[in-house]
């Protein structure tokens, strides 16, 4: 048992712990897809109008004309460095590339626009964004381009901190740019000669960005963990209850062990002053007395049986059965003759049996236990002045029947589908004085299974019950 509980301990953390992962896994993917979508609508809104507000101009309202201003007066000298002295060409490009940092730097209108933006689009959003520039080509001749920046360059006299992996940033704000937070990826070019082509880009994101993500997953984030929580308490009040049950079963099972201990010695007592009796002459012991021994020897040797089986069910907690071949006929009519000896003068059992000899293989005190159990029941659950229970036995070509018929209170269809039940008890107006635990017709369903065999219950209201036990004929 103590092995099987820590079997039971490791497997239940370990899916807990597989559960938590697989939590914290979905959460992840929930952020990540959020963090992906964020803003989706608003950038969406934000695109469209950064196109329109630089619909002839690059980067921001102003930009172009700088551009224009250093680069045209520059192209010969680029042109001619660029074909001849390439690496004076890289230099003298470096100087410019710097002196347009500088000028768009010195003409910022970024807030400007990006307020423009956010009150036409109607976000009341306080946004981080950069400017960036991916690269800068030239074209001599107004059919092919040669390289003047990208990203991969450093200019001297520029901050580093400006100089991004990706371009050359303007208005830096100090967050990490992704493509969940571009609005905008432009590229523009004049295919005419001494004229470029600029890639530029504006990443925008609420400052509260992670924060707004979430608030956004509060609701899933609460229900995983009150989920989780949950399943805590549910395996601790489980364990709890698991190890109260343990200590009952052990108790029930240390009490029943010490009473079929001292029970065994009366039982046998009385099974040897009944062998005496037995043996004894007949003038001191007259026939009827030498059957009523008998009886009580037998009845002995069942209750002995009885200790014993309860013993052994205790321990292994199933039904044990060891069966043997039967007479049927005989066994039955032992059993109604031992319970003969209690009937009261309103009460009587009929039997009829069939004409052939039937063999069955059963385990003796199970099978009279069972029997024993519904005639019982056939005689408390019945109020007529005159009670009546009738045992008959059938044959067909692949079952035995075996059928017990009262003309009792009967039973309604929901309490048909409960009989069986663990402690299920009928309780209508007439059957409720009726004394018992409810596992009479529970043992008997048990012995049933145990021998798989099969009962069938049909009863009518005020007419009475019949249970019919159908024994299979091995071939």
């Amino acid at each position: 048992m103590q092995r099987q509980f820590r079997i039971y301990i490791s497997v239940t953390i370990f899916c807990f712990i597989a559960l938590i992962a697989v939590q914290l896994f979905l959460l992840y993917n929930t952020y990540e897809l959020l963090n992906e979508r964020f803003y989706y609508d608003k950038k969406d809104k934000l695109n469209q109008l950064y196109g329109k507000a630089i619909a002839n101009d690059v980067v921001y309202p102003g930009t172009h004309a700088i551009v224009d201003s250093i680069l045209h007066p520059q192209f010969e000298k680029l042109s001619h460095l660029y074909y001849h002295n390439p690496q004076q060409y890289r230099v003298f490009s470096n100087q410019l590339i710097r002196i347009i940092f500088e000028e768009v730097n010195a003409h910022n209108t970024g807030h400007a626009l990006i307020a423009e933006l956010l009150q036409e689009a109607g976000i009341p959003d306080s946004l981080r964004f950069s400017f960036l520039i991916r690269r800068i080509d030239l074209t001599f001749d107004g059919k092919s381009y040669v390289p003047f920046y990208n990203a991969s360059l450093k200019i001297p006299g520029i901050p580093q901190a400006v100089q991004h992996e990706k371009g050359l940033l303007f208005h830096p704000d100090n967050f990490e740019l992704t493509n969940s937070n571009k609005i905008s990826g432009v590229g523009i070019s004049r295919p005419a000669p001494n004229s470029y082509a600029m890639n530029f880009q504006l990443h925008a994101q609420p400052y509260n960005k992670r924060f707004a993500i979430l608030e956004q997953m509060r609701g899933t984030f609460t229900s995983t963990v009150v989920t989780l929580l949950a399943l805590i308490v549910i395996f601790i009040l489980t364990i709890r209850n698991w190890m109260r049950q343990i200590r009952l079963s052990n108790m029930k099972s240390d009490f029943i062990n010490n009473v079929t201990h001292e029970l065994n010695t009366p039982i046998t007592s009385i099974i040897m002053a009944s062998l005496h009796i037995q043996h004894a002459n007949n003038e001191e012991c007259p026939p009827k007395t030498v059957r009523m021994a008998q009886i009580i020897e037998r009845q002995s040797e069942r209750l002995r049986h009885l200790v014993t089986r309860v013993l052994e069910f205790t321990n292994v907690r199933l039904l044990p059965v060891k069966k043997e071949q039967l007479f049927l006929h005989t066994t039955v009519e032992e059993i109604i003759e031992t319970y003969r000896l209690q009937l009261q003068a309103s009460q009587q059992i009929i039997f009829q049996p069939s004409a052939e000899v039937i063999l069955v293989e059963a385990d003796p005190f199970h099978f009279t236990t069972l029997l024993q159990n519904l005639i019982d029941n056939a005689f408390k659950y019945n109020e007529r002045e005159h009670k009546i229970v009738t045992i008959s036995i059938g044959i067909s070509t692949n079952n035995i029947q075996l059928t017990v018929t009262d003309n009792g209170i009967g039973m309604h269809k929901h309490t048909i589908q409960h009989v069986f039940d663990k402690y299920y008890r009928y309780q209508d107006h007439k059957s409720s004085p009726v004394k018992g635990l409810g596992i009479g017709l529970y043992f008997v369903k048990q012995c049933i299974l145990a021998h798989h065999w099969q009962i069938e219950v049909k009863s009518v209201l005020d007419k009475g019950s019949r249970f019919i036990i159908t024994i299979p004929i091995k071939a």
